[in-house]
């Protein structure tokens, strides 16, 4: 997989419908995990959340946005 650049995260992640799948580059992990702790709690309770999935060897995360 090619190299992807870094974008925002917490905006990405806002906007996402349901079901949806973004892509962020591998460097970008502990920042996706700290805003899902913090940044995003509010969203959290209002009911949005997010899985994360790491593809070391493509060197990418892919969140699904799942409620």
């Amino acid at each position: 997989m090619g190299k992807v650049e870094k974008r925002p995260i917490a905006e990405t992640l806002r906007a996402m419908e349901l079901g949806a799948v973004e892509t962020f580059s591998l460097e970008q992990l502990n920042s996706i995990n700290q805003a899902k702790g913090s940044t995003l709690a509010i969203d959290r309770a209002n009911g949005k959340n997010w899985s994360v999935q790491r593809d070391i060897p493509n060197g990418v995360v892919k969140v699904t946005r799942t409620a």
